[in-house]
């Protein structure tokens, strides 16, 4: 059953009339500015150090990668991109709720084509940093189907909302049987992952008790984008236990991708720690510092890891998940684009 959350004035309906244009992001040339650079450049200098610090040695992890069986690792490959049209669903599911499908100015893509602007997105947050892919992705929904960016932008920022409640429940439950409160390492990611639940969850409040009475601190020229963003926002959240049980099956997902990889390194390590550590991974991937959390993901990782394996299987293990959750999306993603690309320069 669905259940309708808040009833919002003005009707969204109009004022997706008056939202303003959204200039069209180059991804070329944000790539290549120098915030982007120097993030990337940020990311090599955390490698760099962890990898000193943890006196590593790089010789003995490549030999581990290449001792790694590929039937494992390609099983790993495998599950985690079965995740990707599970997070197409689920998105597809969202922009259902707050009316697109109704909507006779909006044509909505198939699958196939919701499927592809999610990777271009994903691909787009790991090239530039500040999570600008979320926002391209709305963008290209906009371009392609004639939706509203603001409400799209509020599909995702729900989307995000709902992976931060399950993926912080998650935490709490494997650091529990793991840890039992004994290390304060995990102690203090579930703190930080708890602070941040908080914060979505006054966020949320926030935006449903305000309402419409924001305008009267916002500018007259964000009254429509705003009204578009909590409409899509708050009109996401219906169908919530079918988006929550997706959402778990997803992270699980996440977590059996990283519990082949230690298999195919011959790690074999519980399935709760795997769980508790793929966690951390998303959430250190959320930090808007370096594209895609390079750098901060591989030592968070690698160093959660060091305290049940060894230094050099930790690594290994670490640069072998960063493969698949991040050189293969800069891979696939950038063939997407410039196929999208060029097909649109022809069509």
């Amino acid at each position: 059953m669905e259940t309708e959350l808040i009833k919002l004035e003005p009707d969204p309906g109009k004022v997706a009339q008056v939202e303003p244009e959204v200039e069209q992001p180059s991804l070329e040339r944000k790539f290549f500015n120098l915030r982007t650079l120097a993030s990337f450049a940020f990311a090599i200098v955390i490698i760099y150090l962890f990898v000193q610090r943890a006196d590593l040695s790089l010789a003995a992890t490549w030999d581990r990668i290449r001792a790694a069986s590929i039937p494992l690792f390609l099983l790993a490959v495998v599950v985690y991109y079965c995740t990707f049209p599970l997070r197409t669903v689920r998105w597809r599911a969202l922009l259902i709720n707050v009316g697109f499908h109704e909507d006779p100015n909006v044509r909505v893509p198939s699958m196939r084509g919701l499927g592809e602007i999610l990777m271009l997105g994903w691909f787009a947050n790991c090239v530039v940093p500040a999570k600008l892919g979320d926002g391209y992705r709305a963008y290209l929904l906009k371009r392609a189907a004639g939706a509203g960016f603001s409400r799209t932008l509020g599909t995702i920022l729900a989307e995000r909302m709902i992976d931060i409640t399950v993926m912080v429940v998650l935490l709490v439950v494997s650091a529990f049987y793991i840890f039992r409160g004994s290390s304060d390492m995990a102690n203090g990611v579930v703190e930080a992952g708890v602070l941040l639940l908080g914060c979505v969850v006054v966020g949320l409040v926030g935006m449903r008790t305000l309402g419409s009475r924001a305008h009267r601190i916002l500018p007259r020229r964000l009254h429509a984008v705003y009204e578009q963003l909590h409409h899509g926002t708050l009109r996401s959240f219906q169908q919530l236990p079918a988006l929550f049980v997706l959402t778990v099956v997803i992270w699980l997902g996440e977590a059996a991708r990283l519990y082949f990889i230690t298999h195919a390194l011959n790690v074999p390590v519980s399935f709760l720690l795997v769980l508790f550590v793929s966690l951390v991974n998303s959430l250190l991937t959320a930090l808007p510092v370096t594209p895609g959390g390079l750098g901060i993901v591989e030592a968070g990782m690698a160093g959660i890891l060091m305290t049940a394996i060894s230094k050099d299987d930790a690594m290994s293990v670490a640069i072998l998940d960063r493969v698949i959750t991040y050189w293969s999306i800069v891979g696939f993603g950038l063939m997407l684009y410039l196929w999208r690309k060029r097909r649109t320069r022809l069509g």
